[in-house]
């Protein structure tokens, strides 16, 4: 399962009406996504659009399915999703998985130091010093 928002939800929500309906040849297919022949999309075909969009929009590196999958997870996390809430999405059923399997940035986990520790938080606020001054 896959909660989709914005605009992924309006582009399935049109290809669900008016494309799938039109291509599909067997009213028991379960598969979401179909090819124009009407079956279900296989893992090299996907891998093949995967790769054909990456080069259309100009991308010189190999872009793979799973490439994708790690960049949202990489970039939901950087924006502060929870990584459990991130472990679910990717479907992990440990979260070190998840831990390992996205790349924070250390400009994150700067920014998460900043905000969450005691230390940091104190930050600009005046300091008192436990030693006496000598008199």
């Amino acid at each position: 399962m896959v909660p989709l928002i914005g605009r992924a939800k309006e582009a399935v929500d049109i290809y669900l009406r008016d494309v799938r309906p039109e291509i599909m040849k067997n009213p028991k297919e379960t598969a979401v996504f179909l090819s124009r022949s009407g079956e279900r999309l296989r893992v090299k075909m996907i891998q093949s659009l995967v790769r054909a969009h990456a080069k259309a929009a100009g991308l010189d590196i190999r872009v793979t399915p799973h490439t994708l999958r790690h960049g949202c997870a990489t970039h939901l996390l950087e924006r502060g999703a929870s990584i459990l809430a991130v472990q679910k999405l990717l479907g992990h059923a440990q979260v070190a998985t998840t831990a390992l399997y996205t790349q924070v940035s250390t400009k994150g986990l700067s920014a998460a130091i900043s905000k969450a520790h005691p230390r940091e938080r104190w930050r600009g606020r005046k300091v008192q010093s436990s030693r006496r001054r000598p008199s």
